[in-house]
């Protein structure tokens, strides 16, 4: 699982980190998911500073996100809020773009496969 993290520094610049490509066990549950979530907020210390989590609209991850609330509130943390999960648009276009095609049903109108793009109009090869 990869998960990176965004963020403002104190100088205000914004930067992008890889926190960790942890390598998941058994099958993927949102507790197990949330296990190792959890293991990387806990080395980088920021158990009290995640505003939120971005996923795709799998269930595990809903389980995910429920498990690392539970999970950080039994931390006690002063001043904890809760994480909202943002969802992966890109996901979401995808499934929709699916599902119009699927409803439409496009199809290509090529008699052959086509390998490589020449930048011609009409001219595949």
């Amino acid at each position: 699982m990869a998960v990176t993290g965004y963020f403002i520094d104190q100088d205000w610049n914004y930067r992008e980190i890889l926190l960790g490509f942890e390598p998941l066990h058994g099958i993927y549950t949102g507790s197990n998911l949330s296990a190792v979530l959890f293991q990387l907020f806990q080395k980088y210390q920021i158990e009290d500073r995640v505003l939120t989590v971005t996923t795709d609209n799998v269930s595990n991850n809903s389980m995910l996100l429920e498990s690392i609330q539970d999970s950080l509130q039994a931390l006690e943390l002063p001043n904890q809020t809760p994480i909202l999960r943002i969802l992966y648009i890109v996901y979401i276009i995808q499934l929709s773009l699916k599902k119009l095609l699927g409803q439409i049903e496009a199809n290509p109108k090529n008699d052959r496969e086509e390998i490589e793009f020449t930048g011609e109009t009409d001219s595949f090869q």
